[in-house]
């Protein structure tokens, strides 16, 4: 008997072959064409992380390339551009420590910070200087090379038009864990120094005061400031999605900065 090509079973043949493209070598390619519509989107950031990014610059101000600038509770890290650019994605809502290393620098590190979930957060910034400098500041302080010690910078933020920064005074507790100094302005636009000639914070100047010859590793170490019509705050306020908790970090032989703010 001959074969009917219009029964049932050979319909429902040809429109399985239709459907899974027998015998086409394109196979079922032209079923779903790739259009500019259904082309997978740009991940969006993850909730419990935010955008950190700065300049790090050496004692002279200029950029610094090639730069580690590290996360020391996270393997988080980046590396400056030749501008000294940095930008990199850290948690939120958890204590981070900026820990920044170049060849021919000592290492520095900001003051721990608290990030607020998907800020993003710019010009956080920092500088680097060479080891024989820092050194130099801590002997200013009496330090010595039989005690291992830091150095801190110590940075004033006022809040309030009430509160004039110029004219402060830093003081520190344990009072041996660190000789309090106070920074001349820049002559040539670069870090401010310590001056043993000054006796309090000075006008037009970024670095406030100076914790010298500081010993390691500073977590139980308290800052107050005496200015009046100036009360410090403990912790900071929560300000362009960062907030300051108060966690000092001294390493030997390293540089440090901790950011005050006053209202």
């Amino acid at each position: 008997m001959r074969s009917n090509a219009s029964s049932p079973l050979v319909m429902a043949l040809v429109v399985l072959c239709s459907l899974a493209g027998c015998g086409d070598p394109k196979g079922r390619e032209d079923v779903h064409p790739v259009t500019s519509t259904n082309l997978p989107g740009m991940p969006t950031p993850l909730r419990g992380e935010a955008t950190l990014s700065g300049k790090v610059s050496d004692a002279a101000g200029n950029p610094v390339e090639g730069a580690t600038v590290k996360i020391a509770e996270t393997d988080g890290k980046a590396t400056t551009a030749a501008d000294g650019t940095y930008q990199m994605t850290v948690p939120s809502d958890s204590t981070l420590t900026l820990v920044t290393t170049a060849t021919g620098f000592a290492s520095s590190a900001r003051e721990s910070i608290v990030v607020a979930d998907q800020a993003t957060v710019t010009g956080f910034d920092v500088f680097i200087v060479a080891p024989a400098e820092v050194t130099r500041m801590i002997a200013l302080g009496g330090g010595s090379a039989t005690v291992p010690s830091g150095l801190m910078a110590v940075r004033l933020h006022s809040l309030s038009a009430t509160c004039q920064l110029t004219g402060a005074k830093v003081s520190v507790w344990p009072p041996k864990a660190a000789t309090v100094m106070y920074s001349r302005p820049s002559a040539n636009g670069g870090m401010d120094e310590p001056d043993a000639a000054m006796t309090s914070v000075q006008a037009g100047v970024d670095v406030d005061a100076w914790l010298t010859s500081a010993l390691p590793p500073g977590n139980m170490l308290q800052l107050t400031v005496e200015q009046t019509g100036c009360t410090l705050l403990s912790p900071s306020p929560s300000m362009a999605g960062v907030q300051y908790p108060g966690l000092r970090r001294i390493d030997a032989s390293a540089l440090s900065v901790a950011d005050l703010f006053l209202n």
